[in-house]
């Protein structure tokens, strides 16, 4: 997960202009509301409609807000709404009455993009723990779990869950206190950085996700959106592989340019240095998979060269 910023809204979810889609749906939505009538996915339409999901797909780089992974700008791919518009999971457990964020059902600000991994309710997933650190731990575990006939019923899926710290959630539009006094634990990154909450396990052959100084944010979010998923924590194990490679090639350039004979000798291996570096940055820009990933890891790896005694190739 990495910092995404987000654009002006497409005109549809203009709330300024009282004649957009976004604000007559809104009126539409309060006055049922006001009826007492219960209000419904059907309710709900602007939000879907395909100049919004390109944007959103435009702003997240044709990847999934949560777990980075490319996904299709319409299949394979939710428009997720960060406070759920028909209910809160967690309000409900502590039996408070919560109809959703039905007020935010067309704000464009509330909108994310999201794999179905990720929004949509799984329970047949196996979800690696995050201390696995290579390859034979990360089979021996998947191993275990088959043999016993597991079927992982740990529940993953945004869905309606919007956990808070303090158990306590803004219910209505005209909540003085306003959603701004809310304490969510999931991360929206479009309102935090990531980085303050994530930490990535990358030392070993595995590429988990954990908590950053026990973050409570990071374990909510890591765990009700299933970022140590079996399958998603293997393509980015073959994305860290690649990225090991480049790094292996910029420490021996380092070593040989330290060792380099002559002037002439040491400044190809500085190059050779330089150009895998810039290979290892590529991964980092925000139209990545696993950005997020290749930004801790090229940290890392600038770090290891500075205590080479030598300046890191590329800054």
């Amino acid at each position: 997960m990495i910092p995404i910023t987000r654009p002006a809204p497409p005109p549809e979810l203009d709330l300024t202009d009282p004649d957009s889609d976004a604000s007559q749906e809104l009126k539409d939505l309060r006055r049922k509301n006001d009826r007492g009538e219960k209000l419904s996915g059907g309710d709900f339409k602007v939000y879907k409609k395909q100049p919004v999901r390109d944007l959103l797909e435009e702003m997240h780089h044709g990847k999934c807000a949560y777990c980075e992974a490319h996904i299709r700008a319409t299949q394979d791919s939710d428009v997720e709404h960060y406070r759920p518009k028909l209910g809160v999971t967690e309000a409900r457990e502590a039996n408070i009455d919560h109809p959703g964020y039905w007020w935010l059902g067309v704000d464009w600000t509330n909108l994310l993009l999201s794999c179905q991994h990720c929004n949509q309710p799984r329970t047949k997933l196996i979800v690696l723990p995050e201390d696995l650190e290579n390859i034979d731990d990360i089979q021996a575990f998947v191993d275990k779990v088959k043999a016993e006939r597991s079927r992982n019923k740990t529940r993953t899926g945004k869905h309606n869950f919007f956990p808070t710290a303090d158990n306590t959630w803004i219910t209505s539009p005209d909540d003085n206190r306003g959603i701004a006094g809310e304490k969510p634990l999931l991360l929206d990154p479009t309102r935090v950085d990531p980085r303050d909450h994530l930490d990535w396990v990358i030392d070993g052959d595995a590429s988990t996700l954990r908590p950053r100084a026990g973050s409570p944010e990071g374990e909510a979010t890591i765990r009700i959106l299933g970022l140590n998923r079996r399958w998603l924590a293997e393509d980015r194990r073959i994305r860290l592989s690649e990225m090991k490679i480049e790094r292996n090639t910029i420490i021996e350039a380092m070593n040989d340019w330290v060792q380099a004979p002559n002037d002439a000798a040491a400044q190809a291996h500085r190059q050779r240095a330089l150009d895998a570096m810039a290979r290892l940055e590529r991964w980092c820009a925000d139209n990545q998979p696993f950005a997020g990933l290749a930004r801790a890891y090229f940290a890392s790896v600038q770090a290891e060269v500075r205590a080479m005694g030598q300046p890191a190739p590329g800054g």
